[in-house]
């Protein structure tokens, strides 16, 4: 089993202010390349914002996905949520009793995102698992209508 996170605290390791949505999809891309002739099968699982990760997936050189209570609509919160702070040019959030910046970027790649249809292009074998309601629990029915089999 490996965990990886796409951003950290260590020396060196990437901060979330300077990461996008398309550093997320081809870091994920290249960790299951690496790995992908090493073991026989591998499966990823994206919490929240790792399922629009995994399932922007470019090469989907992975044998199945799980997304746990994935994000579905970045666009709304994002908008609602998110505060300029000039000082520090990133967008500040509060969401679960958690803050945090994001780059701008990130915030126009998220704003510009769009869901729909995305479960659709995806060709691996998908579970969906989803503990919430209202936006999650929209999110993930969409996902899991559109999704092709086996899911």
């Amino acid at each position: 089993m490996l965990f990886r996170s796409f951003y950290g605290e260590g020396e060196g390791a990437r901060q979330l202010n300077d990461c996008t949505l398309s550093n997320h999809v081809s870091d994920l891309d290249a960790v299951v390349s690496y790995f992908r002739n090493k073991f026989k099968n591998i499966i990823v699982v994206g919490h929240s914002f790792g399922g629009i990760i995994i399932l922007s997936s470019i090469e989907q050189e992975f044998d199945k996905a799980v997304l746990w209570d994935p994000s579905s609509d970045t666009k709304s919160w994002l908008v609602k949520d998110g505060k300029y702070v000039k000082e520090l040019d990133l967008y500040y959030f509060e969401d679960w009793g958690v803050s945090y910046t994001i780059g701008k970027q990130m915030y126009q790649e998220c704003v510009d995102f769009n869901p729909d249809h995305l479960s659709s292009k995806f060709t691996k074998p998908i579970k969906i698992i989803t503990a919430g309601n209202g936006v999650l629990l929209d999110g993930a029915k969409r996902y899991f209508k559109q999704a092709n089999k086996p899911k």
